[in-house]
């Protein structure tokens, strides 16, 4: 046995998966919780999740949620701009084909909301995806990084 079987053997969980005899399938899922000690990585009931299809639906939904925070935000990101607005104000209609006005009323942006959160004493904590300068810099996914 090879150590690296030794630790799968010690860290993960079995999982079954019933093969439906007339239709010869089987729902497989991939483990959520891989390690097996639950004093150290408790399982915590009551989680939510929802897909989103529509940017705007799923950027509302984030912004509705940051505001609502009273203990600790944790955002895990592949790029962050502080200056984003998470919901834009819809302006008024317009006589250019329903596309809206080229300048809107400015939102709540992404920074501005963190700021006012970690003000009211909440722990706001974010894991930013690096990668390399120049990819970073071309893309613009972290506008205030300096280049080193």
């Amino acid at each position: 046995m090879t150590d690296l079987t030794k630790l799968l053997a010690k860290i993960q969980r079995p999982e079954t998966s019933h093969v439906d005899m007339l239709r010869r399938q089987s729902c497989g899922t991939l483990q959520w919780f891989l390690e097996k000690d639950i004093e150290t990585h408790p399982i915590h009931n009551r989680n939510h999740l929802e897909f989103f299809m529509c940017g705007e639906d799923g950027f509302r939904a984030i912004e509705k949620d940051l505001r609502a925070a009273t203990s600790t935000i944790d955002l895990v990101l592949w790029g962050f701009d502080p200056g984003m607005e998470l919901v834009r104000v819809k302006a008024g209609a317009s006589n250019n084909g329903g596309l809206g006005s080229a300048q809107w009323p400015r939102g709540t942006t992404y920074g501005d909301l963190l700021t006012k959160k970690a003000r009211e004493g909440v722990k706001v904590r974010m894991l930013l995806w690096y990668d390399n300068v120049p990819l970073n810099a071309l893309s613009g996914n972290v506008p205030d990084f300096p280049l080193l």
